[in-house]
């Protein structure tokens, strides 16, 4: 089964530790499967931890230490849809922890619901990560806006939707689960009573689109 595979640079998790190196170097890693270690300077780990260094003792680091004081590591996360690898920014951390907790769907094959729906399909998701990525970052890069995370679910039509919704604002793309990969989308402003709808038909940004997220913040 393909997954989605994720490296975080700034994540707040515990369980990071350093050990003895072989080199001048020391090694940062974490247990959960999702993160991968990064190889740190032992004068960086130094100006990271209080503690001296000493051959066989493990020294516990946290993510905010990394975050506030090792800046020179890469502060962006790396997701990675088969042989692609896209790069998502480090301010975007709610649309990463969407991502990751989308791939639940990937769990989810014919007749998930028990009444006939279909199961999820790799490119069809793959696309929906692909215009999530693309935009949150266009819409950070563009415009200087974080848009919230949006829900990301399954069709009974193994079509997958992103959608945005709060009070004032209801914005949903549908890519349908067929060989085109077309992305319906649907925005509503409530309160300024305007509508905006078209379709995608691949992952470039769409600016007038992209111009409407910026409600989404």
């Amino acid at each position: 089964m393909s997954t989605v595979q994720t490296k975080p640079h700034h994540r707040q998790f515990k369980g990071y530790s350093k050990n003895k190196p072989q080199s001048t170097e020391w090694n940062i890693s974490e247990s959960s499967g999702l993160f991968q270690s990064y190889t740190l300077p032992k004068k960086a780990i130094r100006k990271v931890s209080s503690n001296v260094a000493s051959a066989g003792k493990v020294y516990k680091l946290t993510l905010d230490d990394i975050a506030e004081k090792a800046l020179w590591i890469n502060p962006n996360y790396d997701i990675t849809l088969g042989n692609e690898t896209l790069e998502l920014k480090r301010n975007l951390s709610n649309i990463y922890e969407a991502i990751v907790n989308s791939q639940d769907i990937l769990e989810l094959y014919d007749d998930w619901d028990d009444e006939g729906a279909i199961g999820h399909n790799q490119s069809v998701y793959n696309r929906a990560i692909k215009i999530l990525i693309n935009y949150s970052n266009t819409l950070l890069n563009d415009y200087k806006t974080v848009i919230t995370e949006p829900e990301i679910s399954l069709g009974k039509d193994g079509s997958i939707d992103l959608e945005w919704r709060d009070s004032q604002h209801i914005l949903l793309l549908n890519i349908t689960n067929s060989q085109e990969l077309t992305t319906h989308y649907y925005g509503e402003d409530i309160k300024g009573k305007t509508i905006i709808k078209g379709f995608l038909d691949s992952i470039d940004i769409n600016e007038d689109l992209a111009f409407w997220m910026r409600k989404l913040s």
